[in-house]
């Protein structure tokens, strides 16, 4: 019983510790835009949840920063591009035996054909059966 009340008091302040050094690193309106065009950066989701961590007065200020961060990267032209140019890129790629074949496109299907006749240029038509496809 003692162990467990150890544990469990350890875990509690471990979690209140990190729960402190969190505010202390982003209850800050510079911080908070930061880290909302990071998570943008990122692809992530806007979440401003975080910042009710910190002070009751400021809390508005720094979700508004975050929000104004997350916006000002996830609106930006070349992010939008990124996004655009991404959604539907395709690396191909398949390997018979020790040389490996790859073709990248928009068009998956365009793709896989790419990388069999590359295959099949070589090999065995019962050796290029199997390509694996990833979108990036």
């Amino acid at each position: 019983m003692k162990t467990h009340l150890l544990i469990s008091l350890l875990l509690f302040t471990s979690c209140a510790a990190i729960e402190k050094q969190w505010v202390a690193d982003n209850c800050d309106a510079d911080a908070a835009y930061s880290k909302g065009v990071e998570d943008a950066q990122n692809g992530e989701e806007h979440n401003a949840r975080g910042y009710s961590l910190c002070d009751k007065a400021n809390q508005g200020k720094f979700k508004a920063a975050y929000s104004k961060g997350y916006s000002s990267a996830k609106n930006n032209p070349m992010s939008l591009i990124k996004d655009a140019i991404g959604l539907n890129y395709y690396t191909c790629e398949m390997s018979p035996f020790v040389e490996t074949f790859t073709a990248s496109g928009r068009n998956l299907g365009r793709v896989k054909a790419q990388v069999k006749q590359k295959c099949l240029a070589k090999n065995d038509p019962m050796h290029c059966d199997e390509v694996s496809c990833q979108k990036n």
